[in-house]
This record gives structure tokens, C-alpha cells and sequence, in this order.
């Protein structure tokens, strides 16, 4: 009897270590509360052996990482540029705490392959914003866990710091196709958006944009989403046209 009980404990016990490795290479530290952390994976509600309750999903983290991430963000943003105004600080936060640059950290740091029962998903039904809800969820987690403080060099240091350029972004609130748009309005020419290449799959994927003015190629912008590559192809045409920042 005793060998049939050894067995799932062990089982236990070995995941429990490697989700903590898993963690730690992450965060910088070993989790105190590991079951925060555990319950920041869990995207679907699991019923209970008895099927009459369901175990927590990861739904309240949610909410708490998404307005712990507002914060910090808000907070760096307002410290680092003391002579922006509101409506600079607004389109930064924006280009920082987008969904879809979300769910591309969520899995530069490893953290989709932890996601409980996404195999219950198939590519065609799976939740659009599954990556970077759990992505908030674990903010949330490590917020409980360790702290404001903790949370916040986290955010900065390690999931902006070395999975993305945060400078690159926040140049991104200078919108190049509202710039663009104006300037067409008042010159009276058009201004059209193509998709010209789609490539890679999932998470790899990229696409390369041309801005077409009057129906003559100005700009051509390649980025891992749709937006920031019509972005960039604007820029182009923008610096091309003498349209000034």
C-alpha cells in the first residue's frame, strides 16, 4: 500500500522542484508561496474530485497584475520623462501594456510551456489573449509574493529589460500615421496601407507593410505585429516626405 502512496508524492514532489527552477530563472529568486505562482497557470476551472466545486482559476490575478503592470508603468513613464504631458504618457503606457506585446513576453520568458489545460485549446478556439492574460496573472503572483518594490524591477529590469527595448517602444507614441493622415487631409493626396508579406507562425510570425502614397510606394515597415509594421512604414514616408516629428 504504502509503495502506491510513495508514487504520486514523488511525482509531486519532482514537478513542484522544477517549477520552482522554472521560476527562479525568471524572477531572479525562489517563490515563498509557490501555490500563487501555480494558480497564476491555471486558465480553465478544474472540477474537484467530488464535481460539485472547481478549483480557482487564474481570472482574480488577472485583474490585480493588470493594475499592478498600469502602475509601474505609469509611475516609470511619469519619473522618466518630468516634462511630458498627459497625452505623451498615455500613448507610451499603450504601446507598453498591449496585448499582443504581452502574450510575445509571455512566451520570450518561457511562461506559455506552464500554462495549465491549454491543450484544451485547439489553434482555432484557443483564447486570443490567453499568453498575456497569464502573463498579468504571474505579475500578480510575484506582486503577492514579494512585493511592490520586487514586482516593479521585475517589470523593468528583467521582462522589458531583456526581452524587449522599452525606449524603442515608447518612441512608438509618436504616430507616424496620424502624421501621415494630416498631412494628406491637408495636401489633399491618399495614403493606403498593404500587406505585402506574411511569414513565420505563432509567436515567430512577422509581416512587412508598405505605405502607398497617391498610389506610389513611400515607406515599408517588417514587425512582429501588423500595427508597429504600418508604424514604421509611415515613418519612412514621413522622413521621406519631410513630414518633421
Amino acid at each position: 500500500m504504502m509503495k502506491f502512496l510513495i508514487r504520486p508524492i514523488r511525482k509531486q514532489f519532482s514537478a513542484d522542484k522544477e517549477l520552482i527552477e522554472n521560476i527562479h530563472n525568471i524572477i531572479g529568486e525562489d517563490p515563498d508561496n509557490l501555490a500563487l505562482y501555480k494558480l497564476s497557470f491555471r486558465r480553465t476551472r478544474i472540477p474537484n474530485p467530488d464535481h460539485t466545486t472547481f478549483q480557482e482559476n487564474n481570472e482574480r490575478l488577472e485583474f490585480l497584475g493588470d493594475t499592478v503592470l498600469d502602475l509601474i508603468i505609469a509611475e516609470y513613464l511619469f519619473r522618466r520623462y518630468p516634462t511630458k504631458d498627459e497625452g505623451f504618457l498615455t500613448a507610451s503606457k499603450s504601446n507598453l501594456v498591449n496585448r499582443e506585446l504581452l502574450g510575445s513576453l509571455c512566451k520570450k520568458m518561457g511562461l506559455d510551456s506552464m500554462i495549465v489545460h491549454e491543450s484544451l485549446f485547439d489553434s482555432g478556439t484557443q483564447p486570443k489573449n490567453i499568453y498575456g492574460d497569464t502573463l498579468e496573472a504571474f505579475i500578480a503572483a510575484i506582486y503577492l509574493d514579494k512585493g511592490y518594490d520586487f514586482t516593479r524591477d521585475f517589470v523593468l529590469d528583467r521582462m522589458f529589460g531583456q526581452f524587449t527595448d522599452i525606449e524603442s517602444l515608447i518612441n512608438l507614441s509618436k504616430n507616424f500615421k496620424s502624421k501621415l493622415l494630416e498631412w494628406s487631409q491637408k495636401n489633399v493626396r491618399t495614403v493606403e496601407y498593404v500587406l505585402v508579406k506574411e511569414s513565420g507562425a505563432g509567436h515567430r510570425k512577422m509581416f512587412t507593410v508598405q505605405v502607398l502614397v497617391d498610389k506610389e510606394p513611400l515607406g515599408e515597415g517588417f514587425f512582429s505585429n501588423k500595427k508597429q509594421a504600418e508604424q514604421n512604414a509611415a515613418k519612412q514616408a514621413c522622413e521621406k516626405l519631410g513630414i518633421s516629428e
